[in-house]
């Protein structure tokens, strides 16, 4: 996450690093593709090992696994290039590796994840985990296959400050500032991440699925009453959006951030191909009555094009716009370089152009701007801590400072 607390779009490595990075080979490319692609067809051993016979480097073997590594899926590879020959046994030693160590903190992960909702349940919150184990179970059915670095869980908006409650009673605090800085600050962004001193993960708590000032977000209520159980899950508590409610989030998510993990981009191909086309087209008419078309499109675009999936029949005129098609592109054109994808937009006005592009309309876009001028961040926390009780004073100071890199701007 962001220092700011903005759901900035997450480099996997540094700037420097990746503007120095040599683009990956194609033999590269196509083999991690099938790797981690929904299709049967394409992982079965048999077209992977012609793939990995293409791959004859030493030195492009290193690419492949620097990738896998970098983008989060190395643990699936090491399962589904175990049984492949052509494959060197140094390289699946080396993903072995990583296979174990994701499942060991996958597991972690996941006995953090049900003490939160249990510690929710117990306080009359209902509770859902997003991302995370879920969706490892969800899009692979393997929690130990998704490494993760925190833990998600989404409750009802009106049960947000009962569920700080609850998770205070039982350590969880988020170690920034009081609560009103907490509530001036994060509120509006729908997420506070929280700590505990013996907790391996963090936990980010969410009452929204993404900051009031972009429309990529459902009714947490809905959501919650339409959840269905996990199969296979360690706890019943271990709860999943119905389809096309899960495709839809997981397609915004990956936008907001700008698709720069590989792994996120699996696991929404995965449950985008486990979805009838009944599920794609009312993800597609939610999407169109809440402003997200466009960034659903970039989803799909992005998955067909980096994994080699079809596109749904439903999803073929929002994914061929003229926009989604050029943002999609420059996306995959940063994704494959080594030892991991470049992520643009690093600064916040660049990345906030990138928002704007992928907004449907004049409305979303007049309210990203005027919302995101006058709704202050975690920036301005880090420019002075002020007493608890003149939390309201980050407003002032967040609009001082947002006309101060407006004129610095102009004035350049």
């Amino acid at each position: 996450m962001a220092a700011n607390g903005a759901h900035a779009i997450e480099p996997a490595t540094s700037p420097a690093s990746a503007a120095t990075a040599a683009p990956a080979t194609g033999a590269a490319v196509e083999l991690i593709s099938a790797v981690v692609s929904p299709v049967p067809a394409r992982h079965s051993a048999l077209a992977l090992g012609q793939l990995a016979a293409a791959v004859t480097d030493a030195g492009v073997w290193g690419q492949v696994t620097d990738l896998l590594a970098t983008h989060r899926v190395a643990a699936l590879a090491a399962i589904r290039l175990a049984g492949v020959d052509r494959v060197p046994s140094d390289v699946r030693a080396q993903l072995e590796n990583e296979r174990r160590d994701s499942a060991f903190h996958a597991l972690a992960a996941s006995a953090e994840l049900t003490a939160v909702l249990r510690t929710l349940r117990a306080a009359g919150i209902s509770a859902m985990p997003f991302k995370g184990p879920a969706l490892a179970l969800v899009a692979y059915g393997d929690i130990g296959v998704r490494r993760m670095v925190d833990v998600d869980v989404v409750v009802d908006p009106v049960d947000r400050q009962r569920a700080f409650a609850a998770l205070a009673a039982a350590g969880w605090r988020w170690p920034a500032a009081g609560e009103r800085t907490r509530d001036v600050l994060h509120r509006w962004l729908g997420h506070v991440p929280i700590e505990r001193s013996d907790a391996t993960y963090g936990v980010e708590l969410h009452w929204r699925f993404a900051q009031l000032a972009l429309p990529w977000t459902l009714p947490v209520a809905e959501v919650l009453r339409c959840a269905r159980p996990i199969a296979s899950a360690p706890d019943a508590l271990w709860v999943v959006p119905r389809p096309s409610d899960h495709l839809l989030l997981l397609a915004w998510h990956g936008t907001r951030h700008g698709w720069t993990t590989l792994e996120w981009i699996a696991s929404f191909a995965h449950v985008m191909q486990a979805c009838g086309e009944h599920d794609a087209g009312a993800a597609l008419g939610v999407a169109r009555g809440a402003g997200g078309a466009r960034a659903l499109g970039i989803a799909v675009a992005v998955a067909c094009e980096v994994i080699d999936v079809g596109v749904p029949a439903a999803f073929e005129s929002v994914a061929a716009d003229p926009v989604v098609r050029a943002e999609s592109a420059n996306i995959v054109a940063r994704l494959w370089t080594t030892p991991a994808g470049v992520a643009g937009e690093e600064q916040s006005w660049g990345r906030h152009g990138y928002w704007l592009r992928c907004l449907d309309g004049g409305a979303s876009r007049a309210r990203f701007l005027a919302l995101t001028a006058l709704l202050p961040t975690e920036r301005e926390l880090e420019m002075v801590r002020l007493p608890d009780s003149l939390a309201g004073l980050y407003y002032p100071l967040h609009l001082a400072r947002v006309a101060a890199r407006a004129l610095l701007r102009r004035t350049a």
